[in-house]
C-alpha cells in the first residue's frame, strides 16, 4: 500500500461496501477500526463479545475489513499494519466513550479478579497483557483516580503470571503529586518496585522504593515506610505483625545493597508466625549454613503444602549434596522434587530457572561440563524470555568458568565481560554478584574473581 491517498481509497471502498448494508454497519466499522488502532495487540477475537458488547455484527464487519486488507488475523487477534494504524489514528476519532468504557470495564474486572492461581482471568492477562497495559497507561493520564487500584493490581498480576519489564513506569512517575495522589502513587510505585525485584533489577528497585518512601512520608502513612521508621513516632502505631513485616523487607533491602553483615540480618523477629518463619529461613541462608540437616528442615516445612517451595529448597539441598561430592544423590533430589511441579505454567517460571541453574551447578561440581553448559544455556534462554537478570548473570558467569577451566581464556573473558555488564545493569557490585550462598558457584571457580581483579590471565584483556 503506497501513500496516504491509496489507503484513503481503500478505506472508503471498505466503508462503502459496509454502507450498502446499513449506516449502522458503517459506524460500527469505523468504531472497530478505531479500537484496533488503539489497542497495540489488536482485537482478541475470542473476547470481542465481552470487550465490545454494544457493537453488532463485529465478526462480519471484520471479515470485510480483512478482505479490503485494512486488517488481518494473526494468533487469534485482528491486527493492523503500522502504516494503516498511523493513518487511522490521524484520520479517525479515537474509540468513542462507550467502546472505551466497555473495554475498560472488561479488562479492569479481569485484573481485579485475577489471583496467583492460574485460571481464566490469568489466561486473559497473559494473552492481552499489552492491551491491558496500554489502557491503564492511557487512563493514568486521563482518569487517574479511577485507575490507581487497577494499576497496582496489574503490576502484581505481571509479577505472578508474566514477569517482564513494563511500560507503565513513565505513566506512574508522571502522576501529578497533589494531596489526593500521594498515597495512591506511592502504592503504584511499591508494586512496581516488587516487579523490578522479581526481575532482579536492583538499581530500579532502590530508586522506585525511595520515591515511594518519600510519598508515604508526605502522606503520613505510618505502615509503609521502612528506613528510620522504628526510630520515629510512627513506630508506636504499628502492630507486632506489621513491625515484623517492616523488619523483613528492611533487612531484605539491606541484603541486596550489601550495607549490613550477615550476622545482623533477619534476627529481629524469629517467632514462628509468617514473617518470623521467612526471617528465620533468610537468616539461615545468609549465615552460610550449608549443613544438609538445616536445608532438609526447611524442605520439611513446606512438604505437603507447597510443591514450588519444596522444589526451591530441594534444589539448594541438591547443590549442598553436590558440593559434598554426592552427585547422583543431588540429581535424584532435584528429580524427585520436580515431579509435582508443572513447569509449563507461567507462575512456575522462576522455579524452572532455579531448577535449571541448580542442575547446572550440580553438573559443574561433578565435572560434567557438557551437561552444565546445556543447563546454563537453558537458564539463559529462559531468562531472555521472561526478563530475569540474576539467573542470567549467574549462568553467563558459569559458562565463563567452564571456558576458564578448559583453558579458553579469550572466551572466558568474553563471558565475564557480559556478566560484568549485567552487574552494572542490575546495580550490583561485581564482587557481590552472588548475594546468597546457595546461588554461588563452587569455590574452585576462580576465573571470575581473577577477571574482576584484573589478574593473570586477564591482565591485558582488551574487550
Amino acid at each position: 500500500m503506497g501513500g496516504k491517498a491509496t489507503k484513503l481509497v481503500i478505506h472508503h471502498a471498505a466503508v462503502a461496501q459496509l454502507a450498502s448494508r446499513s449506516r449502522s454497519s458503517e459506524r460500527t466499522a469505523t468504531g472497530i477500526l478505531a479500537v484496533i488502532a488503539f489497542l497495540p495487540q489488536g482485537l482478541n477475537e475470542a473476547l470481542v463479545g465481552y470487550l465490545l458488547p454494544s457493537l453488532p455484527q463485529v465478526d462480519a464487519i471484520c471479515d470485510v475489513l480483512c478482505m479490503q486488507s485494512l486488517v488481518y488475523r494473526q494468533d487469534s487477534f485482528i491486527k493492523m499494519l503500522a502504516p494503516i494504524r498511523h493513518y487511522v489514528r490521524d484520520s479517525l476519532l479515537p474509540p468513542d466513550t462507550t467502546c472505551l468504557q466497555e473495554i475498560r470495564t472488561f479488562y479492569y474486572c479481569t485484573v481485579q479478579q485475577c489471583w496467583k492461581e492460574r485460571d481464566d482471568d490469568a489466561d486473559i492477562i497473559i494473552s492481552d497483557h499489552l492491551n491491558i497495559e496500554h489502557v491503564i497507561a492511557f487512563d493514568l493520564t486521563h482518569i487517574p483516580e479511577d485507575t490507581y487500584y487497577t494499576c497496582r493490581r496489574f503490576l502484581k498480576c505481571l509479577e505472578w503470571h508474566l514477569p517482564r519489564p513494563t511500560t507503565l513506569t513513565p505513566a506512574i512517575l508522571n502522576i501529578v503529586e497533589n494531596s489526593s495522589a500521594w498515597e495512591p502513587k506511592a502504592y503504584c510505585l511499591w508494586y512496581l518496585g516488587n516487579l523490578h525485584l522479581a526481575l532482579s533489577q536492583f538499581k530500579e528497585v532502590i530508586q522506585v522504593f525511595q520515591a515511594a518512601e518519600q510519598l508515604y512520608l508526605t502522606a503520613g502513612n505510618h505502615e509503609m515506610v521502612l528506613e528510620d521508621l522504628q526510630h520515629s513516632d510512627s513506630w508506636q502505631y504499628i502492630s507486632k505483625e506489621q513491625k515484623a513485616c517492616v523488619w523483613f523487607f528492611l533487612h531484605r533491602a539491606k541484603l541486596f545493597t550489601f550495607t549490613t553483615s550477615a550476622d545482623e540480618l533477619f534476627v529481629n523477629f524469629l517467632d514462628e508466625d509468617f514473617w518470623g518463619l521467612r526471617s528465620k529461613i533468610c537468616h539461615w541462608r545468609v549465615k552460610h549454613f550449608y549443613g544438609e540437616d538445616v536445608v532438609q528442615e526447611i524442605v520439611e516445612m513446606y512438604e505437603g503444602d507447597d510443591p514450588y517451595q519444596v522444589l526451591w529448597y530441594a534444589v539448594w539441598k541438591a547443590v549442598v549434596a553436590s558440593n559434598q561430592g554426592h552427585y547422583d544423590l543431588a540429581r535424584e533430589i532435584i528429580h524427585k522434587a520436580s515431579q509435582n511441579v508443572t513447569f509449563c505454567a507461567l507462575p512456575s517460571t522462576a522455579s524452572f530457572l532455579h531448577r535449571s541453574y541448580g542442575s547446572a551447578c550440580v553438573e559443574l561440581n561433578a565435572g560434567e561440563y557438557d551437561r552444565a553448559v546445556s543447563h546454563f544455556t537453558a537458564t539463559i534462554e529462559g531468562c531472555d524470555i521472561q526478563g530475569h537478570l540474576d539467573f542470567k548473570a549467574f549462568s553467563i558467569r558459569g559458562l565463563g568458568e567452564i571456558a576458564f577451566e578448559k583453558g579458553d581464556f579469550a572466551l572466558a573473558a568474553q563471558r565475564f565481560a557480559e556478566t560484568r555488564s549485567m552487574c552494572t545493569e542490575m546495580g550490583v557490585p561485581p564482587r557481590k554478584l552472588h548475594s546468597m550462598p546457595f546461588d554461588a558457584l563452587p569455590e574452585r571457580c576462580e576465573g571470575w574473581t581473577l577477571f574482576v581483579e584484573g589478574r593473570s590471565p586477564f591482565t591485558n584483556v582488551d574487550l
